[in-house]
């Protein structure tokens, strides 16, 4: 007899019984083998995210150009740009700066010569090597007038040089230590922009197929008839030259309101935005998660003495600081906005207050107006003082612009209300931002401004207040002009050492707080609305709305499980 007649014949050897018994002994077998050999899995492999999914963001406003020498125009633009293209470096989820094209960087010791080296193998979407070339082809764009790009000032009278294939020198006319924050700017390919002159690069097709080296590629677009762009779609690069990405679609989709936006949201036609607001996050669905970001946006009540003379009093200035609680401002916001503790957002660690800034005392505010001489003798409510001799009393009425977004026109009513009780008579004027910006800010036409200064992951404050940024197109609103100030400001962007660069700073808010040019108010955190399947989010400090993207090649919705030794840098097929 064969052993295969042998096996055959095995079972005959038993009665039912017996084989009933044996069978139910196989299945425990079975399933008891099954269940050791998935722990024993699942003990020596991890979980590593695979390639899959599909992630849809609703945006404002259409794309118009995709390109880093034009997308800081364009919120929509910036953040689909943040996608597309990869700078030298990026910064992480938690705002440290990171190696992104390149391997890193060497200073000399006189901190203006960086020599950039760039990762080898680098290449486009479209399959061509990226090298040197194209870095010094995308700094000589950004510095040429006729492409007429927002970034020139940043790179204003830097000299860039190739010294090989794979590095570049960049020299600085003197040291500035927020330099590193230019380098992450998206990388365009000469290949295909050098055959377009600048003056047309506005209007090239590139700027909505763009080609780069980020984690994701242009794959299509979707028209109306008319024109109108309803929807953008990306799809995974397989040149990315960093882990992932993970998603298989990423797409936007544009909404001409916030409320239309917030519709489709609830409707489930896109997966994520942001800004979130609290009604959103109150009445959200289970499917949804929410991620809130710090950002270093400042706003505050910004004063110009020149068109009201009550605000030339620093006892008026101190009085209005004094009798507005920025937490009572900010309580109800759950968490869209927190109070500012000073003037600089380096300097605000753990919210807790600048020991130079005052805690608010209406009755202190008070007896400051009155020991000042405003004084409200016609019991009208109104303070009043005589300014100039045979001249009638000058109420304490000003005017208080800001935008017209719901966030800023309550925080004025609120500071209105703050300040009546004081004699102080508030007039709220809101306008559009396109309209404030150009008939209100740049021509400094205003007597109290609620607004935001929006610095970067580098903080910088030199454009704020320094005395030669008091003019248009300067950004130091408040027209405020000190020298020791000056002085500070222009040393505080030459340090490099962190501990020496924040007593600097230190020493710029004391004699902010002490002058009282603004009220700093609250610093507005960014809330992103996704689905709660989504995976790898990990968003903790954004300088713009834009950043949340700068980690997106690691979310990812699905999931496998692989060895340790390949978990660190998993390799997606498309």
């Amino acid at each position: 007899m064969s052993h295969l007649q042998r096996f055959l014949y095995f079972p005959h050897l038993f009665d039912k019984r017996e084989k009933a018994v044996l069978f139910i002994l196989c299945i425990v077998a079975v399933v008891s083998g099954g269940a050791f050999l998935t722990r024993v899995y699942r003990r020596v492999t991890v979980e590593a995210p695979a390639v899959g999914g599909i992630y849809r963001e609703g945006l404002l406003r259409e794309p118009r150009a995709i390109n880093p020498l034009y997308a800081d125009a364009n919120d929509t633009d910036r953040d689909i740009a943040r996608l597309v293209f990869a700078g030298l470096f990026r910064y992480d989820g938690s705002g440290a700066i990171q190696p992104d094209l390149a391997e890193g960087f060497t200073l000399n010791a006189e901190k203006t010569l960086y020599t950039v080296t760039l990762k080898d193998n680098l290449r486009w979407h479209d399959g061509q090597i990226l090298d040197a070339d194209d870095i010094l082809f995308t700094i000589h764009a950004i510095q040429n007038p006729l492409y007429k790009s927002p970034l020139k000032a940043n790179w204003s009278g830097v000299d860039a040089a190739k010294r090989d294939a794979r590095t570049i020198d960049l020299t600085l006319k003197t040291p500035y230590a927020p330099f590193i924050e230019n380098l992450t700017v998206g990388i365009l390919p000469e290949h295909l922009w050098a055959q377009i002159p600048p003056d047309q690069a506005l209007l090239h097709e590139f700027n909505l197929k763009p080609v780069g080296t980020g984690p994701f590629m242009y794959q299509s677009v979707s028209q109306e008839k008319s024109g109108r762009i309803l929807s953008l779609t990306l799809e995974p690069s397989p040149r990315y030259h960093l882990q992932g990405p993970f998603i298989k679609s990423f797409s936007f989709v544009f909404f001409p309101t916030d409320a239309d936006r917030i519709a489709a949201w609830r409707r489930g036609v896109i997966d994520g935005f942001g800004p979130v607001g609290p009604d959103e996050r109150e009445n959200a669905s289970a499917h949804t998660a929410f991620m809130t970001a710090r950002m270093p946006r400042i706003f505050g009540i910004f004063f110009n003495p020149e068109k009201s003379a009550p605000l030339k009093e620093l006892a008026v200035r101190r009085a209005i600081r004094l009798a507005i609680d920025t937490r009572a401002l900010t309580q109800s916001s759950n968490d869209t906005i927190v109070p500012a503790p000073s003037f600089i957002p380096s300097l605000q660690t753990g919210g807790a207050a600048s020991p130079d800034k005052e805690a608010s005392d209406p009755e202190m505010a008070r007896e400051i107006l009155t020991d000042a001489l405003w004084t409200d003798d016609d019991g009208d409510g109104i303070r009043d003082k005589i300014l100039k001799r045979r001249e009638k009393p000058t109420p304490l009425s000003l005017t208080l612009t800001t935008s017209e977004t719901p966030l800023l026109t309550a925080v004025a009513e609120q500071i209105r209300a703050a300040l009546a009780p004081l004699g102080i008579a508030v007039t709220v004027r809101t306008l559009p931002y396109s309209e404030l910006e150009t008939t209100i800010i740049r021509p400094r036409d205003y007597e109290m401004l609620l607004f935001g200064q929006v610095y970067g992951y580098e903080p910088d404050p030199f454009a704020f207040w320094h005395s030669s940024q008091a003019k248009d197109p300067g950004l130091n609103i408040t027209r405020y002009s000190d020298k020791e100030t000056d002085a500070l400001l222009e040393k505080g962007r030459k340090i490099g050492d962190a501990a020496e660069r924040r007593d600097t700073f230190d020493k710029i808010n004391t004699r902010l707080e002490k002058d009282a040019p603004a009220v700093m108010l609250f610093t507005q955190n960014f809330t992103y609305a996704l689905p709660a399947d989504l995976r790898g989010v990990n968003i903790s400090y954004v300088a713009l709305p834009a950043d949340r993207f700068n980690a997106a090649n690691q979310w990812y919705f699905k999931s496998k499980r692989v060895f340790p030794s390949r978990s660190a840098a998993p390799a997606p097929t498309n």
